[in-house]
């Protein structure tokens, strides 16, 4: 069965197909797949429509417009999938990704874009993240490109993740931050063009970094 947050049960009579019966209210039926659109469709991988966020985003024809819509309309679980299409996603928020999203030794949360996915953030004041991954565990994060913003991508508290072909372009200070995180995992990761450094660990162990690159950052690569 394809998963989804609105399943029914219906039963039908082999004999006579005119003989059935269904589930009165919806249920959830995991593992679920959410879709995220920008407002066209050329060149997408996933979806079949423009996103919306009046859409529910639970399949491909009725995709939501920003992955931060998805994060906040349904409480993801280990085994999920949320898939972000080509196109360039401008925010003036961050995207925050929490415990209440995290997979589990069961399986992970997964996010996946695509070679041309593009989280832009707007802003400048120190509180400015492209993507946070806040006391998140067991999330799969891969095939995005995070630019803009303060900071890049920040990882507060987070352990068991996975980060693999994410690319971090011109943030005003540090582009890759960990803070209190330890046993994740990158692969692929590029850092571009930072203000200040390129990779910054703070309290931070047991990280794995394979076939990384941190470049013309104003200061150092990895501090």
């Amino acid at each position: 069965f394809h998963g989804s947050p609105f399943a029914r049960w219906r039963v039908v009579v082999e004999a006579d197909t005119n003989i059935w019966d269904a589930t009165d209210t919806t249920f959830e039926l995991r593992p679920f797949i959410f879709y995220v659109n920008d407002s066209v469709t050329n060149g997408d991988n996933y979806c079949t429509a423009p996103g919306s966020d009046g859409n529910h985003g639970a399949s491909s024809n009725k995709p939501k417009a920003t992955l931060d819509s998805v994060l906040s309309t349904y409480d993801l679980d280990y085994g999920d999938t949320v898939l972000v299409d080509v196109g360039r996603y401008t925010s003036s928020n961050t995207i925050s990704i929490t415990a209440a999203d995290s997979g589990s030794t069961n399986g992970y949360v997964t996010i996946r874009g695509t070679t041309n996915t593009v989280l832009n953030r707007l802003g400048s004041s120190s509180t400015t993240y492209g993507l946070t991954l806040s006391s998140a565990r067991y999330i799969d994060l891969s095939d995005l490109v995070v630019t803009g913003g303060y900071q890049g991508v920040y990882l507060n508290g987070a352990s068991a993740c996975r980060l693999n072909r994410v690319n971090i372009c011109n943030p005003i200070n540090a582009g890759l931050v960990l803070y209190g995180s330890g046993s994740n995992e990158f692969g692929a990761i590029s850092v571009l063009w930072s203000g200040m450094e390129g990779l910054k660990l703070t309290s931070s162990t047991y990280n794995r970094f394979t076939n990384c690159l941190f470049a013309h950052s104003a200061e150092d690569g990895v501090s």
